[in-house]
């Protein structure tokens, strides 16, 4: 299977240069390739890659075997958030993930959903911070594992519900950085 990305409630195609244009970026590689890919993009995006908890793997499939901070911080948050409204973090970061997923990522354009579903095989995701999404905690999402590369160190990052979002410096940043204001 192929990245496929489209608008909810429908099911038209969204291009990767639109997703792009919402500050996203996402790549379809061989399980091989992606933490050496994600990596290197990181190094390229000035990330602080030697600082402790800047990298950070983490699993779906094995709760147990992800470190307290990454469940405590921000797994938990993210299942104890509403699917319904979404929510944002607060640092940037590229995960890599295999064992497939899916996701919603808000189109700030269209006021719409673009919903995401990544191969099994292996994909890079960068999520910029103040961008809204969710991600359903359901059979299909939890397979799946990988690496986290933090703009920053997790202890730092935050989870900002959908009902502080619209006031927050990182959402005003990212609709900056995107043209929305």
């Amino acid at each position: 299977m192929s990245i496929r990305a489209y608008r909810l409630p429908s099911t038209d195609s969204v291009s990767l240069e639109e997703f792009t244009s919402l500050g996203w970026k996402i790549l379809q590689l061989s399980p091989q390739d992606l933490e050496q890919t994600a990596r290197k993009l990181a190094q390229e995006l000035g990330y602080p890659l030697t600082q402790e908890g800047s990298v950070v793997p983490y699993s779906f499939k094995d709760a147990a075997s992800n470190s307290p901070q990454m469940a405590r911080e921000i797994l938990a948050k993210f299942a104890q958030s509403s699917f319904e409204t979404g929510w944002a973090v607060t640092h940037e970061y590229i995960a890599t993930a295999t064992g497939g997923g899916q996701f919603d990522v808000e189109d700030t354009i269209s006021k719409s959903w673009i919903h995401v579903e990544l191969p099994s095989s292996g994909a890079l995701v960068r999520v910029p911070a103040g961008a809204k999404f969710r991600v359903s905690f359901d059979k299909q999402n939890m397979n799946q594992t990988g690496v986290a590369f933090v703009k920053g160190v997790l202890a730092d990052a935050n989870v900002i519900e959908a009902k502080d979002l619209e006031n927050h410096s990182a959402r005003k940043a990212y609709l900056r950085s995107i043209g929305q204001i």
